[in-house]
């Protein structure tokens, strides 16, 4: 695992530098981005590699960076305007905690689809979170993620997966009266076949999204 994040950080700034007064156009410039470095770290998000708050710190840094550098703009731009939803005036470009989020969604939601032994540890392991917690509901763990900090949830996929998807929402962007988006998410029951295609953009699944018996 060690040696997946250092290659990450590596191609990192790799990529980094080659945006340094590059030619291309801004559209171009964010695709080799793309392309070169953030398909790097989606392989590590996806084999399940756990990174530190320290390490997704330090890793956002040189990605917003490129992303300025992509635009022509320098350091002391916001990064906010980059990585903020498209109905927020953000451009929703990629950051590392929404891709560990969608990451750990879809493997969640793949380990569900048949009834077998994947699915079982997979239920298994939600409900030891919810004990571990104290939650009877995935809402209700989804909420309980807001009180713990990053590096204290990283033993449990689902917790991983719910505290990601809960970052992905920034705290002033979530409704005023005390809720956030999780609790105004119908809860049905999906099957594999209602299940949503997966979005060309990072970020992760509404809750409903996946399939649970035991809520």
């Amino acid at each position: 695992m060690t040696s997946t994040k250092g290659r990450v950080l590596e191609k990192t700034r790799e990529v980094l530098g080659l945006l340094t007064h590059h030619p291309l156009e801004t559209k171009t410039a964010k695709e080799l981005f793309q392309s070169m470095a953030v398909s790097v770290f989606r392989f590590s998000a996806a084999a399940q590699v756990r990174w530190s708050q320290a390490e997704l710190d330090q890793l956002q840094s040189p990605w917003t960076r490129a992303y300025k550098r992509a635009e022509y703009l320098p350091n002391g731009t916001a990064s906010e305007i980059f990585v903020f939803p498209k109905k927020w005036g953000g451009e929703e470009l990629s950051t590392p905690i929404n891709i560990i989020a969608q990451e750990l969604c879809n493997n969640i939601r793949r380990c569900l689809m048949h009834d077998d032994v994947t699915k079982s540890i997979t239920v298994q392991e939600l409900q030891g979170a919810k004990e571990e917690f104290m939650c009877h509901t995935t809402h209700e763990l989804y909420d309980e993620m807001e009180l713990w900090e990053w590096d204290e949830v990283q033993h449990n996929r689902w917790v991983r997966a719910l505290k990601a998807s809960h970052r992905h929402t920034p705290a002033s962007f979530r409704t005023t009266n005390g809720q956030n988006w999780a609790r105004k998410i119908p809860t049905p029951s999906f099957t594999p076949q209602q299940l949503p295609p997966q979005s060309r953009r990072p970020k992760p699944p509404p809750l409903s999204s996946f399939h649970l018996l035991t809520n």
